[in-house]
Order: C-alpha cells, then structure tokens, then sequence
C-alpha cells in the first residue's frame, strides 16, 4: 500500500506573521463620519463653527479630523440674513481608541477644499503605517488613505 501525498504542511512562522500583518491592514478602512459639528461663537456679523468627523475606522482604533469654517452672515432685504462660508480651514487630525493586536501610526498628508458659498468639498490625505505585535519581526507598512465628506450651510430665509 503507497503512501499518501505530502499535505501542505503548516504555514511557517513567517507565513504566520505575514497573514497577521495582512488582516491587521485589512480591519482598517477609510469612513466619512460626522461626529459633531459645533457653533463656537457667534455674533451679528458671523459665526465660527468647528466640524470634527470620523475619517478612519480600524475597530477599537480611529482617526477624527478637525476642520475649522467661518460663516459670515448676509443681510437680506426683508430682515434676517443668509448664511455663507468665507473660510474653511483643515486643522488636524487626531487618533482616538486602543490598537489592538499591533500598532498603528498615521500621517497627515493635508487637505484638498474646494469651499462655495454654501458647500465645502473636503478632501483629507493621510497615511497609516501599521505594525503586527505577537512576536512578529515584520517592516511596518504604510498605506495611503484618504477621506472626502462634503459639508453644507443650509439656508432658511424668512421675512416674505
């Protein structure tokens, strides 16, 4: 009776670690979340509003950015105003939460906004580099991300 082919045998150490650094990766994934969105002052003239929003996503870890719009305030003919954005500003990103199973590290690469009167187009570019924990000796990995949340005033003129 012959013998049975050779089985695939076990993955080697290597192995092991390189499909730990590959789910690692993968738990983490770009979001566009708003978190809050808060007036921090307010007069006749304007208004500053802090926007903070949920740009990535890696379970019990995350990164928020923090944008930074003033909003000036139009009069209008028949009393009251309209609401317009004269400044939207990228401020920073923070990370938030625990990495589990390794660690994680970001960059960030700035922000593309395209601002109208009543909309800002947000663009945020940023890296992660992360890193398996277990006894694993693997080069850390960065990968490149990026975030895009629109952002909008909206008007209700009254006084008709």
């Amino acid at each position: 009776a012959g013998g049975g082919g050779g089985g695939g045998g076990s993955p080697t150490s290597e192995q092991i670690c390189q499909m730990k650094m590959d789910q690692f990766i993968a738990d983490g994934h770009a979001t566009s979340n708003l978190i809050s969105e808060e007036t921090v002052y307010e007069d006749a003239g304007g208004m500053n509003v802090v926007y903070n929003w949920g740009i990535f996503n890696a379970f019990t870890w995350g990164l928020i950015s923090y944008e930074d719009a003033t909003i000036t305030k139009i009069p209008v003919i028949h009393g009251g105003y309209i609401r317009e954005y004269s400044s939207f500003t990228h401020r920073t990103i923070a990370a938030i939460g625990v990495s589990i199973g390794g660690t994680r590290t970001f960059q960030d690469l700035g922000a593309t906004i395209n601002k109208t009167q009543t909309r800002a187009q947000v663009r945020i570019d940023y890296s992660v580099t992360s890193s398996v924990a277990d006894g694993c000796i693997l080069p850390p990995l960065t990968n490149l991300y990026n975030a895009n949340r629109e952002f909008r005033i909206i008007n209700e003129v009254s006084g008709f």
